[in-house]
């Protein structure tokens, strides 16, 4: 298998919240929106993403928050603590 990249999604019900998080305080950007799916991305196109859905049929299991790390690798990964301590984060 050959794949272009990878996107791990994660099932949430507080979809709103998801997004004030990664793109209101992070600074990470949307690659896709919609009421049931938000894509935010680190960069332009082709940089990393993380997706995330409401539950429905389909997917009915909302992610318990146990067993998932998620890194992010930053040019000055002191300087970006202390701008996320300084927004309250």
């Amino acid at each position: 298998m050959q794949s272009k990249n990878i996107v791990p999604i994660i099932s949430t019900s507080k979809l709103a919240e998801t997004r004030a998080f990664y793109v209101d305080q992070l600074g990470m950007q949307i690659s896709f929106d919609h009421s049931q799916y938000l894509g935010v991305r680190t960069g332009d196109a082709g940089a990393p993403e993380l997706g995330f859905m409401v539950p429905d049929t389909e997917w009915p299991d909302e992610f318990g928050g146990k067993g998932l790390a998620i890194g992010i690798s930053v040019a000055d990964a002191d300087k970006e603590c202390d701008r996320l301590r300084a927004a309250g984060i």
